[in-house]
């Protein structure tokens, strides 16, 4: 998965994707949709194939964002 740097002027235009609530981390290496992987305070956020962030789940069942220092391990 590509880790994008952006800064916070770039994060705040980016729309978040209402089609795509989330993505889950398995997604973030198979799902032809997502771009890369950004860090938005201590989240890991996608961005998607039309330039929309969505946040990263642990699953598809979870309440909880993962935080983006975890993806860096696996």
């Amino acid at each position: 998965m590509k880790i994008l740097k952006l800064n916070e002027k770039e994060i705040s235009e980016l729309r978040v994707d209402t089609k795509i609530q989330f993505v889950t981390k398995a997604q973030l290496k198979t799902s032809p949709k997502i771009k890369g992987i950004f860090k938005w305070g201590v989240q890991a956020w996608a961005l998607t194939i039309n330039n929309k962030k969505v946040p990263v789940k642990p699953n598809k069942n979870s309440i909880f964002c993962v935080r983006f220092d975890e993806l860096k391990h696996n």
